[in-house]
């Protein structure tokens, strides 16, 4: 079957597209954590932040941290560029 229509007749059925090829809803349980995790299989990015989470310090990694937080912070205050 086409994902498309796999993808239609799940939604139907109000269950997910894993729930209907395997008889379960898959390996996470939580479904905010099987979001993050298909955004991080799906953006690169995010998954260089995450591996830099495991392989750097937590010293390293809250400076890593402390930067992106003060850059989302200029964004959300419209400073515009640096």
């Amino acid at each position: 079957m086409p994902a498309d229509k796999l993808d239609k007749v799940a939604k139907y059925l109000g269950v997910s597209v894993t729930y209907l090829m395997t008889g379960n809803e898959g390996y996470y349980l939580d479904p905010d954590a099987a979001e993050l995790a298909q955004q991080m299989f799906d953006d690169p990015d995010m998954r260089i932040l995450f591996d830099a989470k495991r392989e750097m310090s937590p010293k390293k990694f809250r400076k890593i941290i402390d930067i992106i937080t003060a850059f989302r912070d200029m964004e959300n205050a419209d400073d515009g560029d640096i």
